[in-house]
């Protein structure tokens, strides 16, 4: 354990003091190791990452990387990958947001335990968001039929929030959804049973193997940083990375662990909320990545 390095890649993009909570949580509960933390300011428009890198400068085991642009969630996570693990020659990389707090102060001992038991190639915590609840899971990818309509959704209201007409569109939209609340133009979530929020929330006590782990908090193991050269496919800005590193372990039968006795706390979207206030251009945005992501990641499907 003494010769163990463990990495934590902390992915920045404005909101300076979420991510100095992010690091104090982990620094808190790694004590008794010498852990290292890699922050990746993703080109913060609000000159936060000049901020913490005079914050941390002097600050052992604490490294800030300054991307000269915004490279999206993949690439922005592989500059700081590839740092930890051909500059810091780390053992095992957590890959995290900055919105993530680790809560146990034996975290690393669990993680260390986890691999040297399954052999796994990435281990995903027990997520817990700031209301309490827990974050959803599924325990299997979804169709190809579910992602093409997905696709075809995204493609509707990213048309919808660059129209020139928008402004009146959103007008009419929004007095229909006061008077007529059924008809509100919005894409719609696929509806979940009350026997599928139960399973979602059984499943998530459980141990499982193979599932779609999610993208906040991700632990990846020798065994996974020995193969790969980049945590996620940089192919995409935001959105499906998941899915994509899902597909990833399948192909190179290379196993995942969901691990419910690890806990971390997930304030959730803190950053991506940041990137656009405005909701009309906020929305565009999102969709848009969805539209680039799902494209690749229905090519990786066939």
């Amino acid at each position: 354990m003494a010769d163990i390095i463990f990495a934590f890649v902390v992915l920045h993009y404005n909101e300076p003091k979420v991510t100095e909570k992010c690091v104090k949580a982990i620094r808190e509960n790694t004590k008794k190791h010498s852990s290292e933390i890699v922050i990746v300011d993703n080109c913060s428009p609000d000159g936060s990452g000049g901020y913490l890198e005079k914050k941390y400068k002097d600050q052992p085991h604490i490294t800030v990387l300054k991307a000269e642009k915004n490279l999206g969630f993949a690439r922005g996570n592989n500059i700081g990958y590839t740092y930890a693990k051909q500059t810091l020659h780390a053992d095992y990389i957590c890959v995290m947001n900055n919105d993530v707090l680790l809560l146990q102060p034996d975290f690393i001992e669990r993680i260390v335990q986890e691999y040297e038991t399954s052999k796994c190639g990435i281990v995903g915590p027990h997520i817990t968001l700031l209301n309490g609840y827990t974050n959803y899971m599924y325990l299997k990818i979804h169709t190809r039929e579910y992602f093409e309509h997905e696709l075809q959704m995204s493609k509707q209201m990213y048309r919808y929030y660059t129209s020139r007409l928008y402004p009146v569109r959103n007008i009419i939209n929004r007095t229909l959804d006061k008077l007529l609340p059924a008809l509100k133009f919005q894409k719609q979530p696929v509806k979940e049973t009350l026997d599928d929020k139960i399973q979602m929330v059984v499943a998530s006590k459980q141990r499982h193997k193979n599932i779609v782990l999610h993208g906040c908090c991700l632990i990846l193991t020798p065994l996974y940083i020995g193969k790969f050269d980049t945590a996620f496919d940089d192919r995409t800005f935001m959105f499906r990375e998941e899915e994509l590193l899902y597909l990833r372990c399948r192909k190179h039968e290379i196993e995942t662990v969901y691990e419910p006795s690890i806990d971390i706390l997930h304030l959730e979207d803190m950053s991506t909320n940041a990137t656009f206030k405005k909701d009309c251009k906020r929305e565009a945005f999102k969709n848009k990545c969805q539209i680039d992501s799902l494209q690749i990641l229905l090519e990786e499907l066939r």
